[in-house]
């Protein structure tokens, strides 16, 4: 699955933005206006109903091929009883009259009883062939990535809509049903249950005279070298981190924050300031950058943030620090580590601003009343230590900047 286009994620780092990586953050927060960002999931949508094309036409070229394969002519030695024969070649018959155990009397003659026999086989499971069944099953579990995918991505009914919209979502869903229902056909097929009962192929695909020279077995070959690759990963989480790096400053200063005063350019830290907050922005890993939010008259909160190129954060990095909240961010959505999987799905300006927001949350809430109940959830499971309120039940937390008003400052928002 292309949750990613890498092509157009590295040519918007490396070409579109002339960035140097060497340059800190704050000399990126001086020059960010001048930064046009293009939209990665735009660029990702395109290129999946391209690759979905593809893969029509691919799966028309396999059929082609099911019903005339390349195959192998192979000999094979064999001994046969007599009446199974039509007929001897010169070759073969030399070796029946020098095999004495095939021959035995029959009355006053020897009469040879089994002969030997050059038995010529069409061998369907050459190279070539698994290396088209291999591809029929990377396609399959590339579809069914999308399907599960995309199907997530559907808008749902409320009792607040009078329809649906329409969206070309729905368009590739119906296209990805499609060829999977012709997957299904060609796993149904002689061909692909002769060859997939044998040892598939392994490491990195051979170059043959048939897959370069004949036209259907080429195209399949062009089809994997193009669309079937294997990415640095963890090149591709830094030019994502670096890319949602930008649009975090962008969406920084279009608050109204300000370099602080006395800032060294030179420093990795980016420090800033604005009307209510003072901020401090860091890349403490690859693939994951921390926020300190210091408000006046609160203590300062601290939140991390990481970068995933799929859905699914596995096997997370540990990183040094203890943090307030803990969030991972993909090209299509937002994830709260540190509650029960709390998602926001939406652009990536919206993701942004979604995560900036619940930090930086400012609101007038009665003091008597949400000293008691969660402002987030409703819930009377509130706790109070040093000045910070914790829902026990949603997990949000929050402060009164003047114990004697009702200014809250949200510290996270968990709902």
């Amino acid at each position: 699955m292309r949750f990613i286009e890498t092509a157009e994620l590295n040519d918007l780092i490396h070409k579109s933005l002339k960035l140097n990586k060497r340059r800190s953050v704050s000399a990126l927060f001086s020059d960010i206006e001048k930064m046009e960002l293009i939209s990665l999931q735009n660029a990702s949508l395109e290129h999946d109903v391209e690759f979905l094309h593809a893969v029509t036409s691919l799966l028309n070229v396999i059929i082609s091929i099911i019903y005339h394969p390349h195959i192998s002519n192979k000999t094979e030695e064999v001994v046969l009883r007599v009446e199974k024969v039509g007929s001897l070649g010169n070759d073969e018959f030399r070796q029946v009259l020098i095999d004495s155990k095939l021959w035995h009397r029959h009355g006053m003659e020897m009469i040879p009883e089994e002969v030997h026999y050059n038995q010529h086989i069409d061998e369907m499971c050459i190279y070539e062939n698994k290396f088209v069944c291999l591809l029929i099953d990377m396609v399959d579990r590339e579809l069914t990535k999308y399907s599960t995918f995309y199907v997530s991505k559907l808008p749902t009914y409320d009792s607040r809509s009078a329809s649906l919209p329409k969206n070309e979502v729905g368009d590739l869903i119906i296209t990805v049903d499609r060829l999977k229902r012709k997957i299904r056909f060609i796993k149904g097929t002689y061909f692909y249950k002769t060859i997939s009962r044998e040892k598939p192929i392994s490491g990195r695909i051979k170059p043959t005279n048939i897959l370069t020279k004949d036209r259907l077995y080429c195209h399949c070959y062009r089809f994997y070298r193009r669309f079937v690759c294997y990415e640095d990963v963890e090149a591709i989480k830094a030019d994502l981190m670096l890319y949602y790096v930008l649009l975090i400053l962008k969406a920084v200063k279009k608050r109204g924050f300000e370099l602080s005063a006395g800032t060294d350019m030179s420093d990795d830290v980016l420090r800033l300031s604005g009307a209510h907050f003072s901020i401090e922005l860091e890349i403490v890993a690859n693939g994951a950058i921390s926020m300190t939010v210091m408000p006046k008259g609160a203590s300062a909160a601290k939140h991390l943030l990481r970068f995933s190129i799929d859905d699914v954060e596995e096997n997370r990095e540990q990183i040094l620090g203890s943090y307030d909240s803990e969030e991972s961010m993909s090209l299509w959505g937002l994830t709260a580590l540190d509650a029960a999987s709390v998602r926001v799905c939406a652009s990536e300006k919206n993701l942004v601003r979604s995560w900036l927001e619940s930090k930086l949350r400012l609101a007038k809430l009665e003091h008597r009343i949400y000293s008691i109940y969660c402002p987030v959830c409703r819930a009377r499971a509130i706790s109070e230590s040093k000045g910070i309120y914790t829902c026990n039940e949603c997990g949000s937390q929050y402060v009164f900047l003047d114990s004697k008003g009702d200014d809250v400052w949200f510290r996270k928002i968990r709902k």
